[in-house]
């Protein structure tokens, strides 16, 4: 499957310290190749705000939606979870 980042999402990323960037990319590509490890992924619907989902990966979370049509996702933002609901009211 193929991931989609957002311009947002890509600088967040960027911006993160070595360790967590690496932590979210390894999270990512897991929920993309849907293989091994990606049944433990912490994963939950957005309420209210469908299609998007929210993962959990230590204090980041990742905001994504499944991409239509086909097979991927659309990286919409990686924030602290500090953030999580003022990042969900601008979807």
């Amino acid at each position: 499957m193929q991931v989609q980042y957002s311009t947002r999402a890509a600088r967040e990323i960027r911006k993160l310290p070595a360790q967590d960037a690496t932590r979210l990319r390894d999270a990512i590509e897991r929920l993309a190749g849907g293989g091994e490890g990606a049944e433990n992924l912490d994963i939950k619907a957005l309420a209210g705000r469908a299609p998007w989902l929210r993962m959990r990966v230590g204090d980041w979370r990742v905001i994504y939606r499944p991409i239509d049509p086909g097979p991927g996702y659309f990286v919409g933002r990686v924030i602290n979870r500090r953030d999580l609901e003022s990042a969900v009211k601008q979807l």
